[in-house]
């Protein structure tokens, strides 16, 4: 999932999977419950190329949102606690945020994920 308000105001990324995907445009509930209104174009093509190629658009890079690794720390925290944390890596995948983080006294990492609104789920790295 790509949101605009994390992501940036473009998307060009390419879908893994056949079959039917879909597309849904909203306004944040703050304006549509003061009746604001928002212009958009929207541009879907399908080709064999890879995002980027041949094109001006590339990906959405840079820094991943504040909020989204605060969100994902706050999710971690509802699971192991209070344990010290350090994330390792922050990274924007196809469709969501992955954060790694260091949970102390755990072997492996934990990993979230965030759709740039929530974390949408975390899971440990290791056995058990």
């Amino acid at each position: 999932m790509f949101t605009s308000a994390a992501g940036g105001r473009s998307y060009l990324g390419q879908l893994y999977k056949t079959g039917e995907h879909s597309i849904t445009i909203f306004l944040n509930r703050n304006a549509a419950r003061d009746g604001e209104t928002a212009k958009f174009k929207l541009h879907v093509s399908v080709t064999d190329k890879q995002p980027g190629e041949g094109s001006e658009e590339k990906p959405a890079t840079g820094a991943i949102p504040r909020k989204v690794v605060d969100d994902c720390l706050a999710a971690l925290r509802k699971q192991v606690g209070d344990k010290p944390m350090k994330v390792l890596r922050e990274k924007r995948d196809e469709t969501a945020f992955v954060i790694d983080v260091r949970v102390e006294g755990a072997e492996k990492p934990w990993r979230c994920f965030h759709d740039g609104t929530k974390c949408t789920g975390t899971e440990y790295q290791g056995e058990g």
